[in-house]
């Protein structure tokens, strides 16, 4: 019979942690109500609403998880605005629990800290994306981690077992994202790099656990084989080019910058210290784990930069997890509390000055001399309430039903019109007809209700198009324009076709 004990060890009383989790969540959820919700989240709710077991750029988890919890909510804005403040707080506190079990109560609390003087650890709250319950599993994996190899219980049977449960939890991380691959890489030098690991590979857990995993996985991969490895196919060559683009390996290495910021060159000058190091050489607390998840993905990643391959900036999340539990725990060891409180606190303040200016932009167009409205990607966090209702009364002004279905170039603006549209129309990518698995492009031609949203200066070429998938041509219905509720600039604009 297989046994687990997990020992209380934990202190009694996490106060801090979470008032410093709860106090985010807060003010997350306060900024949130100014906002509308990404076109990216939306995108992710359309896949909820008719699932499979994958879908072309992705396993199918964050479908599943939207669908599920879905069920809780009736209004799904409201879904997509409390499940990822949620999910996020919920996966820093177990982070937190995590560093807590591999060091102290204090490097635990520098670690949240120096989490939330992230831009992008602080921001991405706001968003429900793929990475949201990858994340989540892998805060899960990382205290189990810290539970194998920071446990000192007798029972050897249940100090392995761990590895089973491991098993499963990176199953579930690997139908949320396939970048949980280098989970396991980093996890197998680990065991082989640091000698009194290298027991593991004589038990029989160590390879049940990857089976495990693979059995978690059974669907998404049926659903590759059924689609002829459609999803395995589109990812790879995405990744992968043949050319060579210097500057896309430019943009990805200052993309990491705004990870940190401030922190960023504090951990620079860390690595160029010897006792930083020495003291986690020492202290054996899965630091090469840490730098192998780091270091990995990173040169793949900037390999693949370099060839002219997709680039995304949440490629290294977890990898600046790792690097920021040893940050904190050497910067404890180290620093006096007063120097320590001083270094978080800048580096917070700095995080607070960048997080305003991004959310002046959004919502006063401070940076409007920078860049132009209409070209300004922020600007897709705002106001697609007024877009919906604009449309909705063009419409009824022409005494037409709204549409069933929406066709879109872009698959983002179509899930973000699907969503709030009262009638939550199903949208159809033009640009990626691959994705479009709810619509098959035969039902198009049969299909009744059917508007085409289109952006000016690309309607001819989308009018094209949409009048061979659909065996009719089109008609002019009207134009709905967005504009900004302070500046009044134009931030969105369609031009509405229908069929004759």
């Amino acid at each position: 019979m297989l046994t687990v004990s997990m020992k209380a060890t934990y202190p009694k009383e996490h106060y801090y942690a979470l008032c410093i989790v709860a106090a985010h969540g807060c003010v997350m959820a306060v900024l949130f109500s100014f906002l509308s919700i990404h076109p990216d989240a939306a995108d992710h709710w359309v896949w909820s609403r008719v699932m499979f077991n994958g879908y072309l750029e992705h396993p199918p988890m964050v479908a599943w998880m939207l669908h599920y919890f879905g069920l809780l909510f009736s209004d799904p804005v409201i879904l997509l605005k409390v499940a990822p403040i949620l999910m996020w707080e919920t996966t820093y506190f177990i982070l937190y629990l995590a560093v807590v079990r591999l060091y102290s109560e204090r490097v635990g609390l520098v670690f949240l800290v120096i989490l939330l003087s992230s831009p992008y650890f602080f921001a991405v709250v706001l968003l429900f994306h793929i990475t949201t319950p990858m994340m989540l599993f892998f805060s899960i994996f990382t205290l189990l981690l810290a539970e194998l190899f920071n446990n000192n219980s007798d029972d050897k049977k249940a100090h392995e077992n761990y590895l089973l449960i491991i098993g499963a939890v990176l199953g579930l991380a690997f139908l949320s994202k396939l970048l949980t691959i280098f989970f396991y890489i980093a996890l197998v030098l680990f065991l082989a790099l640091v000698p009194a690991n290298r027991k593991y590979f004589f038990k029989w857990q160590t390879y049940a656990a990857p089976m495990i995993s693979l059995a978690i996985t059974i669907p998404y991969i049926l659903w590759n084989i059924e689609t002829e490895w459609m999803s395995f196919l589109y990812q790879i060559n995405r990744g992968f080019q043949n050319e060579t683009d210097i500057k896309s390996a430019g943009v990805y290495l200052i993309s990491q910058v705004a990870y940190g910021v401030i922190l960023v060159p504090v951990f620079w000058y860390l690595f160029c210290r010897k006792a930083f190091w020495t003291m986690n050489y020492h202290a054996q607390r899965l630091t090469i784990f840490w730098l192998a998840l780091f270091a990995v993905p990173f040169i793949l990643f900037l390999y693949s930069a370099s060839t002219g391959g997709h680039m995304d900036i949440q490629w290294l999340n977890f990898g600046y997890i790792g690097i920021f539990i040893l940050g904190a725990n050497f910067l404890s060891a180290q620093l006096t509390t007063t120097r320590l409180n001083r270094l978080l606190a800048v580096a917070f303040a700095v995080n607070l000055v960048v997080v305003s200016i991004i959310f002046s932009n959004i919502l006063f167009r401070s940076l409007h001399s920078l860049v132009e409205s209409h070209s300004d990607r922020s600007q897709d966090w705002i106001d697609w309430d007024k877009t919906a209702s604009d449309i909705s009364s063009l419409f009824l002004s022409k005494h037409q039903n709204l549409p069933d279905i929406i066709i879109t170039k872009f698959y983002d603006k179509g899930g973000a019109l699907s969503l709030y549209l009262s009638n939550h129309p199903l949208p159809f990518s033009i640009k990626k007809p691959m994705r479009n698995q709810w619509i098959t492009e035969e039902s198009l031609q049969s299909a009744k209700g059917i508007a085409l949203l289109c952006k000016p200066d690309e309607c001819a070429e989308n009018i094209i198009q949409t009048e061979k998938l659909i065996a009719r041509n089109l008609t002019l219905l009207g134009r709905s324009i967005t504009r900004h509720s302070y500046s009044n600039e134009v931030i969105r604009e369609f031009v509405i076709y229908i069929p004759e």
